[in-house]
């Protein structure tokens, strides 16, 4: 079996995203145990310390911290990550612009009929998403 360049390359892909999780690992919780080992080994250790207290809260952070990174690192070091996340921000992107759109064009329709019920002379309070979910386009489809 040969290796090829996209094989060496995949491999040394994941060696690198191991060795990161792994120094992260280490980086998170090497405060914790460090003071654990510390609490066991000194006899005068100095537990009620104000400063203690608050490396024991740094340390504890950190811990959660890199359980939280995770999987951003797994999804960053991912083949495919940059590409998806382009792909969904055009998409997004479209998504709002045409919301937007027909945002401006359903409020425009709810205008004109209200204008043409005249129930701007008379004095009720309709539900504005009511009165979008009544009111039909050309096609007979609703805004919804």
């Amino acid at each position: 079996m040969r290796n090829t360049s996209k094989d060496v390359k995949k491999r040394r892909r994941v060696l690198i995203m191991i060795a990161l999780v792994t120094i992260m690992f280490g980086l998170a919780w090497a405060p914790i145990h460090c003071m654990h080992f510390a609490m066991k080994i000194l006899k005068d250790f100095p537990f009620h310390n104000q400063n203690l207290f608050a490396f024991k809260c740094l340390a504890h952070t950190l811990t959660y911290l890199n359980s939280m990174l995770n999987p951003f690192m797994y999804s960053i070091m991912g083949n495919n990550f940059r590409k998806q996340a382009f792909a969904q921000k055009k998409r997004l992107k479209s998504y709002y612009t045409q919301r937007s759109k027909s945002q401006s064009l359903t409020n425009t329709s709810i205008s004109q009929t209200m204008r043409k019920t005249k129930l701007n002379s008379i004095n009720t309070n309709i539900d504005p998403i009511v009165l979008k979910s009544l009111i039909k386009d050309r096609n007979g489809t609703s805004f919804n």
